[in-house]
């Protein structure tokens, strides 16, 4: 398991050289991972290091914020960004160890947590009056108020299958003539319908809670410095209370609610041709479970300044999130370990990889995901 001095320091930021490229892939190159090829759950730590910095520039354009990473990356496996080249034959082991464990470093405390967080926005009754300024982080007045902000701004429709929100046909059928059709917020008749929740793009995982034990504390820290690695620039807009702000949440239904938050399900702008502003290209890593997609949706827009749009940068951040998982079968090892401790949770025989929970914190970030 990584330690906590690969954390990033602030003399750490700054730009570097093109050397210091190359040398992130020649130690990339010269530690393969065999066990990702086997059929064990684990997953391909370089391959994830290698997808984490080159999604840190794709999403940042910054050299100063790549090389950033870059000097996290030569810190923790103590090695110099530049200079001269590494003696690989007689130094790859200790290298190799040292680079596994700040891959596992980014898995246990960033990427681990936010996928245990799958799908875990509570669903308190919409409040589409309220603008509460309530500043702490997923109260129910302020999860009450986003819920009917998003409704409003997606007129009561699942952003990807938009199907029609089925309490809000509920409520119409109460008023309207018997035998009448039930129609949307623009007028037309509504068709299919589905039980419609409101979906964080980026989880409440990240941020600390009132009075919260220090350990969990230092792992939510963990996470944020893991955050403005990855995309310092996204940070601002999820800060604290910010995060239940219309900006960053969807309405969904609860099945893509739950794809959705386990990174199955992307977002990729389409800014080509004459496409109008807020249009994706929306996909699933498991096409079989997706039938509909891919597809292309815009995004709606109110005219109340309160409900922003989905954030563009948010969504680049989860599109992200979800390729450097999948890509590197850390999203497999993730499941396994959850497995695990699913199933210690179920018996009482301690076989299972208990230790490792612990170690993780695992056990206090699911009790309040």
């Amino acid at each position: 398991m990584a330690h906590s001095n690969y954390r990033h320091q602030d003399s750490l930021d700054g730009p570097l050289g093109f050397s210091a490229e190359q040398r992130f892939y020649e130690v990339l190159s010269n530690c393969k991972d065999e066990d990702s090829d086997s059929d064990t759950n684990e997953y391909n730590r370089p391959l994830l290091v290698r997808l984490v910095y080159e999604h840190a520039k794709e999403l940042q354009q910054d050299a100063t914020a790549h090389g950033h990473f870059l000097r996290a990356f030569f810190d923790a496996i103590k090695l110099p960004p530049d200079g001269l080249s590494v003696d690989m034959e007689h130094e790859n082991a200790d290298i190799r160890a040292r680079l596994f464990g700040f891959a596992d470093y980014l898995v246990h405390k960033f990427f681990l947590p936010l996928r245990a967080s799958t799908g875990k926005t509570p669903q308190p009754t919409p409040d589409y009056h309220s603008a509460t300024s309530e500043a702490f982080v997923g109260t129910p007045q302020r999860l009450s108020a986003l819920r009917g902000q998003c409704l409003t701004r997606d007129k009561h429709r699942c952003v990807i299958s938009r199907d029609y929100d089925k309490e809000k046909a509920r409520e119409q059928r109460k008023r309207r003539i018997p035998g009448s059709a039930t129609l949307d917020d623009d007028g037309q008749q509504v068709a299919q319908f589905s039980t419609l929740e409101v979906a964080h793009i980026i989880p409440h995982i990240l941020f600390e809670t009132d009075s919260e034990p220090q350990e969990l504390a230092e792992a939510r820290k963990s996470a944020w410095e893991i955050l403005h690695m990855l995309d310092k620039k996204a940070a601002p807009l999820i800060n604290a209370a910010d995060i239940d702000r219309p900006r960053n949440a969807l309405t969904l239904s609860m099945e893509m609610h739950q794809d959705f938050g386990r990174f199955e399900i992307y977002f990729t702008p389409i800014t080509e041709g004459n496409s109008p502003p807020n249009t994706y290209l929306i996909d699933s890593f498991s096409p079989a479970f997706h039938p509909m997609l891919p597809i292309t949706r815009t995004l709606h827009l109110t005219e109340s300044p309160t409900i922003e749009p989905p954030n563009p940068r948010l969504l680049a951040l989860h599109r992200a999130i979800g390729h450097i998982l999948h890509l590197s079968a850390a999203a497999q090892y993730i499941d396994s370990v959850l497995q695990s401790w699913e199933e210690q949770m179920a018996r009482s025989d301690g076989s299972t990889q208990l230790g490792e929970l612990v170690r993780l914190g695992l056990s206090n970030l699911m009790n309040i995901r």
